[in-house]
């Protein structure tokens, strides 16, 4: 027997994983497809942008880390030595745990 809750869990997989296939594009004139073809191309433009400065900031994150730690390795190599240690014991990863929207249990 199903229950609604199923039926909304089983309607929305099957919205997930079964498409409705596509709609006809629009009928555009030149004018219309001009201005389509400009916001288009700006928007593109604007997420390399983004990228771009993402990179960057990156870029120079990682440059200052190396320079942090080369700092400290010329401070105290035990230091070092700790810091770039990997773990003794290996964990389940938290990044790898399902992200869920429900608060815990044991709250």
């Amino acid at each position: 027997m199903k229950t609604p809750k199923t039926d909304a869990v089983f309607d929305m997989l099957r919205r997930i994983l079964y498409e409705s296939p596509g709609r006809k594009p629009i009928p555009m004139d030149t004018a219309a497809l001009r201005r389509h073809e400009y916001i288009s191309l700006a928007w593109n433009l604007s997420r390399q942008e983004k990228r771009c400065q993402q990179s960057l900031q990156l870029r120079k994150q990682y440059q200052e880390m190396q320079r942090s730690c080369q700092e400290l390795y010329e401070i105290s190599r035990v230091l070092f030595d700790k810091a770039m240690a990997e773990p003794k014991e290996r964990r389940f990863p938290v990044d790898m745990r399902i992200p869920t929207e429900t608060p815990p249990r044991s709250a």
